[in-house]
C-alpha cells in the first residue's frame, strides 16, 4: 500500500503519540506504586527497628551484662536498613527503552522538537532542584537529629539498664525511642519520594 509523505508522517506521529500517552499513564501508575512502595518499606523498618529495641530493653539485666550494647544497636540498625529501599531495575529499565525509542523516533524525523524537549527536560529538573533543594537539605538535617537521639537513647538505656529495670522507666524509653525514630523514618520517607520523583517521569 503506497503511502504519501503526509500518511507516513500523521501514522509516525500517531504512534509517538501512543508511545507518550502509554509513558504518561505508567508514569503516574508508577509514582503512585512507589510511594506505596517507599510507605511499605518505612512502616517495616519502623515495626522491625521497635520490635528489635522492645526485645532488647526488656532482657534481664544478666543478659546486658553478658552482651555488647554496641552489637545489640548494630543488629537494630542492620534489621532497619535490611528492610528499607526496594527498586525495580526492569521498571528502570524499561524507562530507558521507552524513552529511548521515543527520543530516537523524533530525532530521526523531528530533530527540532528533540532539541527542544531535551531543553524542557533539563530546564524542569533545574527547576526542580532549585524548588526541593532547601526543603531535601532541611529534611536530611531534621533526619540526622532524629538519628542522632535515636542512637542516644539506646545506648542510655543499655547503658543504664539496671536503674531502668529498678525504677520502671523501659517504657519511658521505648516511647522516646519509638518518637525519634518514626520521626527519622517518615522524613525519609517523603526525601526518597522526592529524590525518586524526577526519575519516574524521565
Amino acid at each position: 500500500v503506497y503511502l504519501s509523505p503526509l500518511e507516513k508522517k500523521e501514522i509516525l506521529y500517531f504512534v509517538i503519540s501512543i508511545l507518550i500517552f502509554i509513558y504518561f499513564v505508567k508514569s503516574v501508575i508508577l509514582l503512585s506504586f512507589s510511594w506505596t512502595l517507599i510507605s511499605f518499606s518505612a512502616d517495616l523498618r519502623k515495626k522491625v527497628s521497635n520490635k528489635l529495641f522492645n526485645i532488647y530493653i526488656n532482657k534481664s539485666y544478666l543478659f546486658h551484662t553478658l552482651k555488647n550494647s554496641s552489637r545489640l544497636f548494630r543488629n537494630i540498625a542492620w534489621s532497619s536498613n535490611i528492610a528499607s529501599g526496594a527498586s525495580s531495575f526492569i521498571s528502570f529499565a524499561s524507562d530507558i527503552i521507552i524513552f529511548i525509542f521515543i527520543i530516537t523516533a523524533l530525532f530521526i524525523f523531528q530533530p527540532v522538537i528533540t532539541a527542544f524537549i531535551f531543553f524542557l527536560i533539563i530546564l524542569i529538573l533545574f527547576i526542580y532542584k532549585l524548588i526541593f533543594k532547601n526543603l531535601l537539605k532541611l529534611y536530611g538535617q531534621k533526619q540526622m537529629y532524629h538519628d542522632g537521639e535515636k542512637v542516644k537513647v539506646v545506648y542510655e538505656s543499655f547503658g543504664s539498664i539496671k536503674e531502668l529495670i529498678i525504677y520502671k522507666l523501659k517504657n519511658k524509653f521505648l516511647d522516646i525511642f519509638d518518637f525519634h525514630n518514626s520521626s527519622a523514618i517518615q522524613i525519609d520517607k517523603r526525601k526518597s519520594f522526592l529524590t525518586g520523583f524526577p526519575r519516574i517521569f524521565l
